[in-house]
């Protein structure tokens, strides 16, 4: 994979958490009012998101798939693997 970490150790470094199924439960059997109300506040802080001005160059390379499709990479730019993905979850979720 390209990765130093374990999933584990990602998850652990990324939240200060280990990584366990009460956590997991307890997000999957959330109300779905709160599920709503904590998606509204995400995307209302997105507006304080600053916007990339330059191309982005993660000194990496990303492929990424579902299953064994190959749904984009970043070998012409992170841009166009954003955009390629961007059209391939909206092609899923219609």
């Amino acid at each position: 994979m390209g990765s130093s970490k374990s999933f584990k150790e990602a998850v652990k470094e990324a939240t200060g958490k280990n990584l366990s199924s009460k956590a997991i439960i307890r997000e999957i059997n959330l109300p779905p009012e709160q599920v709503i109300a904590r998606a509204k506040k995400r995307i209302a802080a997105l507006a304080k998101k600053r916007v990339a001005t330059k191309p982005i160059d993660l000194k990496a390379t990303i492929t990424m798939v579902h299953g064994n499709e190959k749904i984009a990479d970043n070998k012409k730019s992170f841009e166009k693997m954003a955009k390629v993905y961007s059209k391939w979850v909206i092609k899923q979720t219609s």
